[in-house]
């Protein structure tokens, strides 16, 4: 893509939703693939409908197929209203599975703000994973949280969650914090540690836990994430005892990388 091509994106309609108050969590591919395991846990266990998507030309070329049938990549979900206090009433999610490339991401950045605010949604919350040399199966890491602005601090006030007081934020969830301080809106981000190599559902539970919190009224249960983490966990302790076998058969020391598909 050249810089002087113009990225255009439109949002899609797919059902007339009354999305004022929701909190807009947003699920896209980053470390450990925690954010798109959170969003798709989400809309799985709430049982939220397609409400919308993202369309432009400048995404990757596919579609992404759900009960047999396709929708673009970068979907909408929402659902019923939820009991929950404050000013959250409904839980919307915009989850991406392909990765965007990062000449078009500040464009989609924009969209999903000029969204929030144009169907009055209450808050922005993206979910981030970031990389960690943390042993497979430990979970004693604590989950950070980011907010934008001193009007936003009150949705974090009583997470069990720690200030990320330095540091760089990229991506999505970066471009979100501080084009949404720019626009006057609130965005909230939680961070989890996760593992680079493969997908990190444990460290998605975590999040869970987080938004169970900061939205009570959606009381999501994370142990069916906690199990899926053990056995991902379990077959790859198994594939790298059979590679160290091997590589004790070859009598070599040299380290081997592993990937999980």
């Amino acid at each position: 893509m050249t810089e002087n091509e113009a990225i255009d994106i439109s949002y899609h309609q797919y059902q007339e939703v009354d999305l004022s108050k929701s909190i807009i969590i947003v699920g896209f591919r980053t470390t450990g693939l925690v954010g798109t395991i959170a969003a798709n846990y989400i809309i799985k266990n709430r049982e939220l409908n397609r409400v919308g998507a993202f369309l432009s030309d400048s995404f990757e070329p596919m579609a992404k197929i759900k009960d047999g049938r396709p929708s673009p990549p970068i979907t909408v979900y929402s659902g019923d209203n939820i009991e929950a206090p404050e000013d959250i009433n409904r839980v919307t999610i915009i989850t991406s599975d392909i990765p965007v490339d990062k000449s078009v991401l500040p464009h989609l950045a924009d969209k999903i703000i000029e969204f929030a605010k144009e169907n009055d949604a209450c808050l922005i919350t993206t979910l981030e994973g970031f990389q960690t040399s943390k042993k497979i199966g430990h979970d004693d890491s604590k989950v950070l949280h980011i907010s934008n602005r001193e009007s936003t601090d009150r949705y974090a006030n009583n997470l069990p969650t720690e200030v990320l007081e330095n540091g760089m934020l990229g991506g999505m969830s970066g471009l979100l914090q501080y084009k949404g301080d720019l626009a006057n809106y609130p965005v909230l981000t939680l961070l989890e540690d996760a593992h680079k190599q493969f997908p990190d559902s444990r460290s998605a539970a975590k999040l869970i836990e987080i938004l169970n919190i900061l939205i009570p009224g959606i009381e999501m249960d994370p142990e069916p994430l906690i199990e899926e983490a053990e056995k991902i966990e379990q077959e790859i302790q198994n594939s790298m005892n059979q590679l160290q076998q091997q590589k004790n058969r070859q009598g070599t020391k040299e380290s081997m990388p592993y990937v999980y598909a």
